[in-house]
């Protein structure tokens, strides 16, 4: 959009611009200091670009501090604008697919997809994995991994933002059939190879261990999380539970001696004194509770619970009544509405308050003022974060004829009329690594037409995409009164765009 700035800068007709000094609003009405505003750019400004193209917005600045001490800090601009950048109100949710696996074998693994809160933690996706998987959170525990490469990656703690989570992450949650305490809890991480190869042959299954617990309790349990995946019952028992204890997640470095059947996990010195982290249905194993073991399986048995396939590939669990799943559905005025929400200005950002004489988190409002011939409207499909870059595809609704924005103007520019008629899109499809730009455009022939690339072909209504699209050109209708009557009839300005 940028272009359209360098356009106006081309096609300026104004080449000596005079010195304007801008003036503080000072409690003046709003009228006289837009129409002032609007002088100055003026004396500056001349282009067709700002004849068509160019709007007016109202800045409101409050300070906080002085409206504590019931004292009125105020300052207002108007700023010119050629376009709107909607954000997107689902830009405050992401999708996260996890698989629920549960420890006790009473059901096969199954992966759930959620919305969480962006700016939400893991104990947040694990509340909404809880709704989806119908787990009772006062009785009942989940613990949140990332897997790579058939290996634990990350065990999570409360605190992990979900912005720090990407949609591609590998995420699995254990269930744990009681309710975990912080003290004296442990816990295996069973790593899974066989006999013949070191290849890792799936992911790692997790599993709780009480203070006395063997190797042998470790096997049982082990058997019991698996069950559901047992494809026949073997004749003869399964030779699959040779284990091996390992010093971390994911190391091939053995200790010397295999594990006795009479081996106690809760004598090892590591364990003392460590304690999980606990937060609602959420529980967060730290260094010194964890305990990591291989186990290495015989081929046959292997194949008796189908290559441990549904671990790596669950099907796909059916929500809970209470989980969200779904994107909402918007409209382009719930767009408007939020991009007209007051916002608090921090950091970097913070306004110098004349009367405070200090830089104060102020408030600041924008309001629509004027429009203009020609709007065009911006929807930020595409997100930035220090840890991940998304694109949106949700449906944004958008009306086609009669987009009626009198209801966020002043009562002044109101009467000149805010109704518009959609004339031209500009859609993408694809993401960030790679994407592809189309448009449609409704003609002088009052048919609308598809370009792509080279290509030109009709298209219809029902072809524009509210999930593709991305900026909208609207026309704004003129109001004028007709010969057969006192009714006004609304007709389209004519705009050469």
């Amino acid at each position: 959009f940028s272009s359209m700035y360098g356009l106006h800068e081309d096609l300026n007709r104004i080449i000596q611009k005079p010195y304007m000094e801008e003036k503080d609003s000072d409690g003046r009405p709003d009228e006289e200091v837009a129409a002032e505003a609007q002088m100055y750019f003026k004396a500056r400004n001349d282009s067709i670009i700002a004849d068509h193209f160019q709007g007016w917005l109202k800045s409101t600045l409050r300070c906080p501090q002085c409206a504590q001490a019931k004292r009125l800090c105020t300052s207002i601009k108007f700023d010119p604008v050629v376009y709107l950048s909607l954000p997107l109100p689902a830009t405050s949710t992401v999708g996260l697919t996890v698989t629920f696996v549960r420890s006790d074998g009473s059901d096969i693994p199954r992966s759930y997809t959620l919305r969480v809160p962006k700016e939400g933690t893991a104990v947040d996706l694990l509340q909404e994995l809880a709704l989806a998987a119908g787990v009772d959170a006062e009785a009942e525990s989940l613990c949140l991994v990332e897997m790579f490469n058939h290996r634990v990656y990350k065990f999570f703690v409360a605190r992990d933002k979900i912005t720090s989570i990407r949609s591609d992450d590998k995420l699995y949650a254990f269930w744990f059939p009681r309710r975990l305490k912080s003290n004296a809890q442990q816990f295996v991480v069973v790593t899974q190879k066989k006999n013949s190869h070191p290849a890792l042959v799936s992911v790692p299954v997790l599993l709780t261990l009480e203070e006395d617990d063997t190797v042998e309790d470790v096997r049982r349990a082990f058997k019991a999380c698996l069950k559901p995946l047992q494809l026949e019952t073997p004749s003869e028992p399964v030779q699959c539970m040779q284990m091996k204890q390992t010093t971390e997640a994911g190391s091939d470095r053995d200790r010397p001696s295999l594990l006795e059947d009479s081996y106690r996990f809760g004598s090892d010195d590591r364990f003392r004194g460590a304690e999980v982290e606990v937060h609602g249905v959420g529980v967060f194993p730290t260094a010194g509770t964890l305990f990591f073991v291989e186990l290495f399986w015989e081929e046959k048995d292997l194949r008796r619970y189908g290559s441990l396939d549904a671990l790596d590939n669950p099907v796909a669990g059916v929500n809970a009544q209470g989980a969200r799943d779904e994107t909402p559905r918007l409209s382009l005025k719930d767009c408007v509405k939020r991009y007209l929400q007051p916002e608090v200005l921090r950091g970097d950002d913070m306004w110098y308050c004349p009367r405070c004489k200090e830089h104060v988190e102020a408030q600041k409002t924008l309001q629509l003022w004027s429009l203009p011939q020609v709007l065009i409207i911006h929807l930020k499909r595409f997100s930035y974060s220090r840890y991940r870059r998304d694109k949106l595809d949700v449906d944004v609704d958008f009306p086609i004829r009669s987009l009626d924005l009198s209801d966020y103007l002043p009562e002044c520019s109101a009467e000149l009329g805010a109704v518009y008629d959609l004339f031209a899109i500009s859609n993408h499809y694809g993401g960030l690594g790679g994407g592809h730009y189309t448009a449609h455009v409704l003609n002088v022939d009052s048919r609308w037409y598809l370009y792509d690339d080279s290509h030109v072909s009709t298209a219809s209504e029902k072809d524009l995409s509210p999930s593709a699209a991305y900026v909208l050109l609207y026309r704004k209708r003129s109001t004028v009164q007709t010969a057969h009557g006192d009714g006004a009839e609304e007709k389209a300005m004519d705009v050469d765009v």
